[in-house]
């Protein structure tokens, strides 16, 4: 309701609007088919206007009541009606590009302003993750955008320590609580690990493919700041039979290898994405959903053609939500012509686990954070380093002999 009039004095005959004067009793109400002067230009639809001419005599008015009177003879527009909704009824309205999930507990919102990948993005997360969030733990919010050529240098303060190494493709810098990744391939990441944020800008002709790309603008920020929270969401396999339990860090893909332990009566837990967790003196191995990639030929012939397929889709008694630790196994870059496997010692195994962690340290300095769950593995389970060949019967062999030398735990 707008109310259009100056009350510099109280004339004998006023009015609230700019028409014509009337007499009445002291609070009467008449419809007025002129328009009020001073709306134009004003942003107000003229559908969404109602006119009345409101007259007063000298006696006194409780003009509040009068109020009440006008928007009584007022009808309810639709248009406004959607405008005057609250908070909390637009926060439930579905925004385009927003998706919420929870990662065991930990609620999480993702805001994409990339149309084209919007829909990928739902496809990879997976309807696991869709429940809710505890409403104790605070809210973890990221954003894609697209790239703009200013980001990196606008972003990024002169202050920033370098952490990544010389010859490495992705770039890291660090200031405090914050850290960005720079990548010619994709674009680039903000994260502020205190307030649980990070942005992601993404190259307009980025050269990764939408699985490769989520784990660069979404898994690898998110597995910086969930470390804070309890969890730890690694790029590692894991695998389980028969109550054992194994974390695999390999720095390639393992899809034929996976596709022989199942068929070996292997089950899986993560086939890309693995969520650690530490829970009353054990460690959890927890279920992500991710994707292999397999080549196949061309159905045309003339080479070959990556797909990114769910080797559980097919089987569901192939899949596992979680199950306990039981080792860890640390694959060598690169294929040789023989398989070997080599176990190591407690102070030993931590170097290795430190060095080969695939997650990187933000703050190498400190002691306490990330840098606890490696030394926290190589102190309770053993350890094992292998080099494998391309056959791919070799990993599910060696994760055998390991099973058979292990004492597991006796289960009623």
């Amino acid at each position: 309701m707008v109310i259009y009039g100056f009350f510099n004095s109280r004339p004998r005959k006023p009015s609230i609007l700019r028409s014509r004067w009337t007499e009445g009793p002291p609070g009467s109400i008449k419809e007025a088919g002129l328009r009020p002067s001073g709306y134009a230009g004003k942003g107000l639809p003229q559908s969404i206007i109602k006119k009345s001419t409101v007259a007063l005599s000298p006696a006194p008015v409780n003009f509040y009541s009068l109020i009440r009177v006008c928007l009584a003879h007022i009808p309810i527009n639709p248009v406004m009606a959607s405008r005057s909704k609250s908070a909390s009824d637009r926060s439930a309205v579905a925004t385009p590009g927003l998706r919420r999930l929870a990662v065991y507990g930990v609620p999480i919102e993702i805001d994409c302003k990339i149309p084209a990948f919007a829909p990928i993005l739902g496809n990879l997360l997976g309807a696991s993750l869709t429940h809710q969030g505890s409403s104790e733990s605070p809210v973890i919010r990221g954003s894609i955008l697209p790239h703009e050529q200013s980001e990196p240098a606008r972003r990024l303060p002169a202050k920033a320590r370098p952490l990544h190494r010389p010859g490495d493709l992705t770039e890291i810098h660090a200031l405090d609580e914050r850290a960005w990744f720079i990548d010619q391939r994709w674009g680039m990441c903000e994260i502020n690990v205190l307030r649980g944020e990070w942005k992601s800008w993404i190259l307009p002709q980025a050269l990764f493919d939408p699985v490769r790309l989520a784990d660069s603008v979404i898994y690898h920020p998110l597995a910086q700041i969930l470390k804070n929270r309890g969890i730890h969401l690694l790029p590692a396999l894991s695998v389980s039979r028969n109550y054992f339990a194994a974390l695999i860090l390999c720095p390639f893909g393992l899809d034929k290898e996976l596709a022989v332990m199942l068929a070996r009566g292997y089950q899986v837990i993560g086939q890309r994405w693995t969520c650690v967790r530490e829970n009353a003196g054990n460690v959890e191995l927890l279920h992500m959903p991710g994707l292999v990639c397999q080549k196949r030929e061309s159905s045309t012939g003339t080479g070959s053609m990556h797909q990114w397929v769910d080797l559980t889709a097919t089987n569901p008694n192939a899949g596992l939500t979680h199950a306990a630790c039981n080792a860890v196994i640390v694959v060598d870059a690169g294929r040789r012509s023989q398989p070997a496997m080599r176990g190591w010692s407690t102070a030993d195994a931590s170097t290795v686990l430190r060095l080969s962690w695939p997650i990187p340290e933000l703050h190498p300095q400190r002691r306490l954070g990330q840098g606890q769950l490696p030394l926290r593995l190589a102190q309770t389970f053993p350890c094992f380093q292998v080099q494998l060949s391309r056959d791919p019967s070799d990993l599910p062999s060696l994760i055998d002999s390991i099973r058979s030398s292990l004492v597991l735990p006796k289960v009623a």
